[in-house]
């Protein structure tokens, strides 16, 4: 029996939901920034492809659905994201120095 190495196992393709690979030299605001760009980005997408469902434009539910999920999770990321940062920065605050 035949049993294929794993190093043969090719990558598995990222949805593009999280916030884009810090480049040299980003800031923490710089990357904040992309990952709510993202997601507004999202959302515009979702919103267009309701009309066009709505309007029977749209020729492929599936791929609405999926933009629907992408927008859905994208937006509870950066709430998240956002809820620790505010909680991070409370903590910070009530430190003794």
């Amino acid at each position: 029996m035949f049993i294929i190495p794993m190093s043969s196992l090719q990558e598995t393709p990222t949805l593009g939901l999280g916030a884009p690979q810090p480049k040299a030299q980003s800031s923490f605001a710089q990357i904040f920034n992309d990952a709510l760009q993202n997601t507004k980005d999202l959302q515009a997408i979702s919103k267009q492809d309701a009309v066009d469902v709505a309007l029977g434009n749209a020729d492929n539910l599936s791929q609405v659905m999926i933009n629907s999920a992408k927008a859905s999770t994208a937006m509870k990321m950066t709430v998240e994201l956002t809820s620790r940062v505010v909680s991070s920065y409370k903590e910070m605050m009530q430190m003794q120095v």
